[in-house]
């Protein structure tokens, strides 16, 4: 079963994303209500010609598309101690691989990135919603209001220094979210999804050096976008495929007592007859 779920999961990661540029990889997180945790979804990547042996690494949390500059060889940035980092978090076969747990809203870098966008949505639907209030007295006015306030505020991608967010003093320690910075990993950005109620994140992880007019684009920004919500409807769309699949092996069996159930009403029905 969670074989599966990865299986569809990658392949609209695969279909979205060779196209945007600067991207390094990403992690697909949702958001369980029932624990008010944050659950990683398996993906298999699956690197280009630029991977240098990274690709086809499987279910370590995180696509790589390709290799960070710290940690590719073939790089005038590259340091040793950036490899192991990178190594520790998209090699599942070290002994010291470290997989993405599950975390709580404002722990590690899914959980911050999630409490921030839920808290910046929540803050500007208010303010708006407050504003159009007094401008015109209608609560269909005011819902629309809020609505409209967080398309906008999810058509906004906010990139985040990882760096700043490792080393700050009043965050929890988490030993991914260092990983994260020691690797290359250093810019990173979360676009939340809310699929008929199944509700996530994606985090992007962008090369900061290249040059930000290219990453900041409109086309490129329109295309993350687009790419969070098709990953997102993939991950949604599990929970329901899990029910059909159930409901259609139960099927048989229903049917079956069913027909046994006429088949003993009819033998019953015949005894009477049998012994006249």
């Amino acid at each position: 079963e969670r074989k599966d779920q990865s299986n569809i999961v990658t392949q609209s990661v695969l279909s979205c994303t060779k196209n945007i540029s600067g991207l390094y990889g990403l992690e697909v997180w949702r958001f369980d209500q029932s624990t008010g945790e944050l659950i990683n979804s398996p993906i298999i990547s699956q690197g280009d010609e630029e991977s240098h042996g990274v690709s086809e690494r499987t279910s370590s949390g995180m696509f790589i598309q390709r290799t960070t500059q710290e940690a590719d060889p073939y790089s005038p940035d590259f340091n040793s101690e950036a490899r192991d980092a990178f190594e520790r978090l998209t090699d599942p076969c070290r002994l010291d691989h470290i997989y993405p747990s599950n975390t709580r809203p404002g722990v590690g870098l899914a959980g911050l990135l999630w409490s921030e966008a839920s808290t910046s949505n929540a803050m500007k639907a208010v303010r708006n919603g407050v504003q159009s209030i007094r401008g015109v007295p209608s609560i269909r006015r005011f819902t629309s209001e809020i609505k409209e306030t967080l398309k906008e505020s999810n058509d906004h991608i906010v990139w985040r220094e990882v760096n700043t967010l490792a080393q700050d003093p009043l965050q929890p320690y988490d030993e991914r979210l260092q990983l994260y910075a020691n690797a290359g990993f250093s810019l990173a950005a979360g676009i939340p999804y809310d699929i008929h109620g199944s509700r996530g994140i994606i985090i992007f992880f962008a090369n900061p050096h290249m040059n930000h007019k290219i990453l900041r684009c409109d086309t490129n920004l329109r295309l993350i976008q687009f790419a969070s919500q098709l990953i997102g409807a993939s991950v949604a769309v599990h929970e329901p495929l899990r029910e059909a699949e159930l409901m259609k092996s139960v099927r048989p069996v229903q049917n079956w007592r069913r027909l046994r159930t006429k088949i003993m009403a009819f033998i019953r029905f015949q005894r009477p007859l049998m012994k006249k």
